[in-house]
């Protein structure tokens, strides 16, 4: 075993707390050194002096010379009256003893010690931290408030660990917020589907629903507050199906969806190595209501976040089955770089109201609901938005579930996310849609992708915007002739991006976005833009897929925006044509290339992307 010290834990703890030694966003961090000029607290830790050895907790020492040095002391910006004290030990065996009074020997010990002095000047959160590694140390926060004797352990975080502002909210009972993070969510997506599937022998399909029905009753305030005290996991249990209940009723769902959703819910009673399991330890079901109400709903909810994390969750669970259940159904979940890009092309604004009559987890609504709410003025427009300007279809019920947990999550109307087939469904007569984003379902033999176009054309309104992502072949001359002269008849088509190989990796699906002015017929005599939209910057990365890991996608993003606005031909890149029904509506069909700029590795990069779209159009036409 390799030779470990304090200085481990130490380096831990500001990872997993997020922290750098110094000036943070909101808060200072000190490290066994307090600055002159904070003298109440240096008096106070002259007060404690150097830890003896043995001190009762209702105890002092006096004369005690020295001056205590805890590992960490945090102050905040916006809060002067609270102060975060930290003690780490290397090894979990001097964590925390029976007596709470070794005061050098052990970390909890050690930092109630420090606290009892702090406490007289100040709100302090003790935290203690014994071990080294990541998915192996132990944790403890007490909360002493100024001028009181006692101290309440805050429970809810044993063996986690939350930024310094996390903290401060925890104990003022504040909901959290947590910045969003694509590398934690799908790490801790992975986990929980492991400790699923191994410990719990949850089936795939009902794991999503589990994570669903925990993050539906911890919306509700009450559970919220009070599910850390209660460990017993029948009880447990019951209490979840009643707050979710409670949270469905509020958010005004039809009678007949609340049933279906509970009895989803429910599932939870069947899951026997879970209640089986001590709230303690990992896998159990406080384990996974103390991650979620401490990690997820935080990220969820930051007020930069418009990712759908619970489509990433679904995603990262059915990655592991062993049949590829995501490719049978259909369901590819659209990056939220691309939802963000569509939104652009939208140009949505304040006075749109925008469907997705495939909404899955809902991606492209939480994408349109950040685009909206950065633009209102005040809290007035960012609830009109969220009661009036957000709807979504969706066939399968489960999936359907995971979207209204997702909208009730952000504080939408839930109620304007149905349960039903779009080609069914008739838009209310007091309301008009004038943007629609889809993705819709891939390989349905009953419907090909652009009938699901069609469909959400004919919602909008005249002049409406329509953005879809959709499989090359759509756009293919000689594919689906009869929908193409079908589309065109009544609507015009603006725009046609043909985008990367690798866009939904590790799917292998070819796509392209196009662009749609609804109830306005083709003009085959008006020229429409196309784009070589093949690298968004994005690279692949272990762990985590494609990410931006250069930081290109803003300027690339600009980049096209610019050129579909402007109706500009950059050569190589973009270009305009006049189109029918029976033409190519891909840019590659049309654009000249720029052979000035051409490398042996473009040259390499094109042949693969012609062997590509060559295999894509041959599987199309079997």
């Amino acid at each position: 075993m390799p030779f470990e010290n304090e200085q481990f834990t130490e380096s831990l703890t500001r990872k997993l707390m997020h922290f750098d030694i110094g000036q943070n966003d909101g808060f200072y961090v000190y490290a066994q050194h307090i600055d002159n000029n904070l003298s109440i607290i240096k008096n106070c830790l002259k007060r404690a002096g150097a830890k003896p050895n043995s001190c009762p907790l209702d105890e002092y020492k006096i004369n005690n010379k020295g001056i205590a040095r805890p590992e960490f002391i945090i102050t905040f910006e916006h809060d002067s009256s609270s102060i975060i004290v930290i003690e780490c030990k290397k090894s979990k065996k001097e964590h925390m003893s029976s007596s709470l009074d070794k005061v050098q020997k052990y970390a909890v010990d050690g930092v109630l010690y420090y606290a009892k002095y702090l406490k007289d000047e100040f709100n302090v959160i003790a935290l203690a931290i014994s071990g080294t590694k990541e998915d192996d140390f132990l944790a403890n926060a007490y909360y002493f408030k100024k001028g009181s004797t006692k101290y309440k352990e805050l429970s809810k975080c044993n063996n986690i660990l939350l930024t310094p502002l996390n903290y401060l909210d925890l104990v003022e009972e504040k909901r959290l917020s947590r910045k969003f993070s694509l590398h934690e969510i799908k790490s801790l997506a992975k986990t929980y589907n492991t400790l699923m599937h191994e410990k719990l022998q949850i089936q795939m399909q009902e794991r999503i629903m589990f994570i669903a029905s925990c993050l539906l009753a911890l919306c509700d305030d009450f559970f919220l507050k009070t599910y850390a005290l209660n460990s017993n996991n029948e009880a447990l249990i019951e209490s979840i199906i009643m707050h979710v209940k409670n949270v469905l009723y509020k958010y005004n769902l039809d009678k007949d969806k609340i049933t279906q959703i509970l009895n989803e819910v429910k599932l939870i009673k069947s899951h026997q190595k879970l209640i089986a399991l001590k709230a303690e330890e990992d896998g159990s079901l406080m384990y996974f209501l103390k991650q979620l109400d401490l990690f997820i709903i935080p990220m969820i909810q930051d007020k930069d976040a418009h990712q759908d994390a619970l489509g990433i969750f679904y995603h990262e669970f059915i990655k592991y089955t062993a049949n590829n259940t995501a490719n049978e159904l259909g369901i590819v979940l659209t990056p939220e770089h691309l939802c963000d890009f569509m939104c652009e092309l939208a140009n949505i604004n304040l006075h749109d109201t925008v469907i997705d009559i495939c909404c899955g987890t809902g991606s492209f609504l939480i994408s349109a609901l950040k685009h909206l709410s950065d633009k209102a003025h005040n809290i007035d427009e960012i609830n009109a938005i969220k009661n009036n300007k957000i709807y979504g279809i969706e066939l399968q019920a489960r999936i359907y579930s995971i979207a209204i947990t997702n909208m009730i999550l952000r504080g939408n109307r839930a109620i304007n996310i149905v349960n039903s087939d779009c080609f069914k469904y008739r838009a209310k007569d007091n309301v008009s849609f004038s943007v629609g984003l889809l993705n819709p379902p891939y390989s349905q033999k009953n419907n090909v992708e652009l009938k699901f176009v069609k469909k959400m054309l004919d919602l909008l309104s005249v002049r409406g915007r329509g953005v879809v992502v959709v499989p090359m072949s759509c756009a293919i001359g000689t594919k689906f002739k009869e929908e193409r002269k079908e589309l065109l008849k009544n609507h015009t088509l603006k725009a046609v991006f043909s985008m990367g190989d690798e866009l939904f990796s590790p799917v292998n699906t070819h796509v392209c976005i196009m662009v749609w002015e609804a109830h306005i017929a083709h003009d085959e005599n008006t020229q429409t833009f196309f784009a070589y939209f093949h690298d968004d910057g994005f690279v692949k990365k272990k762990n985590l897929g494609r990410v931006d890991a250069f930081n290109r996608w803003e300027s690339i993003k600009k980049e096209y925006l610019s050129m579909y606005r402007n109706n500009k031909v950059v050569l190589g890149k973009s270009t305009l044509q006049s189109v029918s029904y029976n033409d190519e509506w891909l840019c590659e069909a049309y654009m000249e290339t720029d052979y000035s700029s051409l490398s042996k590795a473009d040259f390499i990069k094109t042949v693969k992307d012609f062997l590509a779209y060559k295999i894509t159009v041959d599987n199309d036409a079997r």
